[in-house]
């Protein structure tokens, strides 16, 4: 952990306490002749030859696109599982869609998330505005609980990929 000091507009200095985000790593890609692998159209894993074309290159731009069978794999995995959790939100909500302009939280909907420290899904009602995250906000929190419940299996998922 280490901790730092900003100083904010209005001049008061917080201290600030977190663990530094490393570097990104490029991603890997193969030489020319190099083998890789990648999802197929046909829900398939299979391994191709790196030529340069715009296939590879397309995969390559789209994140299809692994040094290993077993990473291409967990990514099909996750792209089913999300899409799964999507549906189902998408099912149990109908309509309904969160109203950003409210004063009433409960109109904004409620979220699902992971909370690491006690390491369980939780729900939030979403009390500020839209945020950038993984799943859409859901009507009821009854029914994010009910989503919790049977899509179990599904976010734990999605969660070990992204923060694997």
């Amino acid at each position: 952990m280490k901790k730092i000091t900003i100083t904010a507009k209005d001049g008061k200095d917080y201290e600030i306490t977190g663990t530094p985000v490393e570097k990104p790593t490029p991603r890997w890609r193969t030489e020319k002749d190099g083998i890789y692998w990648s999802m197929f159209g046909d829900g398939g894993v299979r391994r191709s030859t790196e030529t340069g074309d715009d296939i590879d290159n397309s995969r390559y731009a789209t994140g299809n696109y692994f040094k290993t069978g077993e990473e291409a794999k967990a990514y099909k995995e996750y792209l089913l599982a999300l899409q799964k959790l999507k549906d189902a939100i998408a099912e149990v909500n109908g309509d309904w869609k969160p109203d950003w302009e409210s004063d009433e939280n409960a109109k904004k909907g409620y979220e699902i998330y992971w909370n690491f420290i006690s390491e369980i899904w939780k729900i939030s009602s979403a009390v500020y505005s839209p945020a950038l995250q993984v799943f859409p906000h859901i009507k009821s929190k009854e029914l994010a609980e009910q989503i919790i419940k049977d899509y179990e299996k599904e976010l734990n998922i999605v969660r070990d990929y992204l923060f694997q």
